[in-house]
């Protein structure tokens, strides 16, 4: 099943193309629209921040959005089927597509608390993950794209929680970390 799995991730390497040139568009307008933060050194450190993370979204929106929706000819996948857990069918090629879902969330889940403090509570992520997974099984159901499945919602929020889990306790080690480093500083400073 890895081995499918492998296969199928090198399978969506040319669309890196569309990201690269998704991410670069961004930074060139970001760089335009931002001359004034770019040139103020106070601002700069936030302006990179957001050059990081618009050229991030930009990337993997384009890779995401080819993957689901481009690459597929429209009118091809018809069917709909909500019932959860019938697409885990008994074939490693079947399971292999579950655990892809997932994987291709992962980004999202450990991206979302990064783009917006408010979405730093694990329900507001988990919302919104929800409504963006349902949002592409609506989009591939309408446009024939794709087959609306809950499986697929499912294991895509699944991703995505595995994405924010990663992302916060990154986030908590890093804050005890540097609570802790500073607590060292001003102890030697006293001392």
């Amino acid at each position: 099943m890895i081995e499918i799995i492998l296969h199928d991730i090198c399978d969506t390497f040319p669309y890196l193309k569309y990201g690269l040139a998704a991410a670069v568009c961004t930074a060139l307008a970001l760089t335009v629209l931002n001359h004034s933060r770019i040139m103020d050194k106070e601002k700069r450190s936030n302006y990179v921040s957001l050059l990081g993370k618009s050229m991030f979204l930009a990337f993997y929106g384009a890779v995401l959005l080819q993957v689901t929706l481009l690459s597929r000819e429209p009118g091809s996948r018809t069917a709909a089927d909500l019932i959860p857990f019938s697409t885990w069918g008994t074939t490693a090629q079947s399971r292999a597509h579950e655990i892809e879902n997932m994987i291709m969330f992962l980004p999202v889940g450990v991206f979302l608390p990064m783009l917006h403090r408010g979405l730093r509570e694990f329900r507001t992520a988990v919302l919104v993950l929800t409504g963006l997974s349902a949002g592409i099984e609506l989009i591939q159901f309408v446009t024939q794209r794709g087959y609306l499945q809950t499986d697929d919602v499912i294991m895509n929020v699944l991703g995505g929680v595995a994405g924010y889990t990663f992302w916060r306790l990154i986030f908590k080690w890093r804050k005890y970390h540097m609570k802790n480093t500073t607590l060292l500083i001003m102890a030697a400073g006293i001392g």
